[in-house]
């Protein structure tokens, strides 16, 4: 027989467990009710708002037509009337009535106010557009230019070390594109230049063209040797800037001046055609000094916009891979550098064999990059036909027996390493001989305008992918 001591403990226990399980089951319909009562407060507040703003429509509307209170229900009841066919009725006559006024003050608005209204404005389209023409014809007249600060660095090139004035324009440190497209102003290139002046290694900046207004600190040179002077006082000074004016009409003035953060570069130049190798090779096959697939886009970016500013001008004359040296700065910051002789010969801007040979250069170089090798001779038997790719492994000095691939396999090889936007710009640039050509029979006020066109088609095609 149990013990009732044991029995008295186990009821107790048990009563125990039911209260215990009431109380949950309480407090679970307590929680319930309280959500409830929290979201009918959300409806009621919401419905109130909602109130609240029928009620100041109605206001204003009352206000605006001098409708009071007393005449509001008089409306009301006449509006409805007694059965239901009318009250349809009215509302459908009601509603071409709001329509008719809605019209009538849209007009009286535009008469009072005298503005447009909104169906009036002009489309944000055809503004875009007329800020991107805009932008493409500073990017033509820029050229001018260019082709003008190349002139006075060939007059300047017996003061430097070298005879020829190598001179090194840093591709990856120049304006940036966008804010020009969007601040609609005239466009203002910026050049990096690294130089040897009196035995001293000098990194200089060029930006132009600009018209400053003169001032006590502010020296101007003019003459052959402008450009000479402006790096010499630089020099001598190392802080400031000097202001030289190039000649030619229109061309205006550059400001040189001593970059505020110059980064020191450390290490060798290394020529970009020997840090080719496939992007997709491992890590631990990885060169030491790498250059991965990150870096090559970025490069290729720079490049792309050396091809809309400078393409056309002398700047271009030696783009390929060999004559693009690379190092890091202090900073372990990659710098490209195109390496440019002053010649004395300008090639004319309004004639386009220059400006496709440019963009056919910067197409190689892509697909050199996409691709991780050195490319060699290209042959192409027609225009419909395909190019035939003569292929390096990296290094300066291409070895006697090159590999050869389609044109199909070369792009189908860019597009798995840097996607088809990146391979179809590719195409692009190598098709402009073939498609360029046809301009050259404009008349030369057509020029201009055909340059502007060619412009816009490189940037939409090649640059913005």
């Amino acid at each position: 027989m149990p013990n009732p001591v044991t029995i008295g403990i186990w009821a107790a226990t048990c009563t125990t467990i039911n209260t215990i399980n009431i109380v949950k089951i309480w407090i679970t319909e307590l929680r319930d009710f309280v959500r409830e009562v929290r979201d009918a407060n959300q409806a009621l507040q919401r419905m109130d708002s909602k109130c609240r703003g029928f009620q100041a429509d109605f206001e204003l509307w009352a206000k605006m037509w001098g409708i009071d209170e007393h005449a509001s229900q008089k409306y009301l009841s006449a509006l409805w009337g007694n059965t239901s066919p009318k009250i349809i009725d009215r509302l459908e006559s009601n509603q071409i009535q709001i329509a008719a006024v809605k019209k009538l003050s849209k007009a009286a608005f535009q008469i009072w106010n005298k503005a447009q209204v909104p169906e009036d404005i002009v489309p944000r389209e055809k503004l875009e557009k007329a800020r991107m023409d805009s932008f493409f014809l500073s990017a033509y007249r820029s050229r001018l230019a260019s082709r003008q600060l190349y002139q006075s660095c060939y007059r300047a090139r017996a003061g430097f070390a070298s005879r020829d004035l190598e001179l090194e324009i840093d591709c990856v440190r120049s304006t940036d594109l966008e804010i020009a497209v969007k601040a609609q102003h005239e466009l203002r290139l910026r050049y990096q230049f690294l130089c040897t002046l009196k035995s001293e290694f000098i990194e200089l900046s060029v930006e132009g063209p600009i018209s400053p207004a003169g001032g006590s600190d502010l020296h101007w040179h003019t003459g052959g040797e402008a450009f000479y002077q402006a790096c010499l006082a630089l020099a001598r000074m190392n802080l400031g800037h000097e202001l030289l004016r190039v000649d030619g009409a229109g061309a205006g003035g550059f400001r040189v001046y001593v970059p505020p953060r110059c980064c020191r570069i450390d290490g060798p130049l290394k020529p970009l055609a020997s840090l080719l190798y496939d992007p997709w090779v491992d890590i631990d096959d990885e060169p030491v000094d790498g250059f991965p697939r990150s870096e090559r886009l970025r490069f290729a970016l720079k490049i792309a916009e050396c091809g809309l500013l400078l393409s056309g001008t002398t700047w271009l004359v030696d783009l390929r891979s060999s004559n693009i040296r690379s190092a890091l700065d202090s900073e372990h910051n990659r710098h490209f550098l195109l390496r440019t002789k002053a010649f004395q010969e300008v090639y004319n801007d309004s004639h386009f064999q220059q400006l496709a040979s440019h963009v056919y250069a910067i197409g190689i170089l892509l697909a050199e990059l996409g691709i991780g090798r050195r490319i060699g001779q290209i042959l192409r038997h027609s225009s419909t036909a395909e190019y035939t790719f003569h292929l390096y492994q990296s290094g300066t000095t291409p070895p006697p027996n090159p590999y050869e691939a389609s044109e199909f396999t070369v792009l189908n090889t860019v597009r798995i390493n840097m996607g088809d936007k990146y391979a179809e710009a590719v195409k692009i640039c190598l098709e402009s001989k073939e498609s360029w050509r046809q301009v050259r029979g404009h008349t030369p006020e057509q020029r201009s305008e055909k340059y502007i066109t060619i412009l816009m088609e490189y940037y939409f095609e090649v640059y913005s992918p």
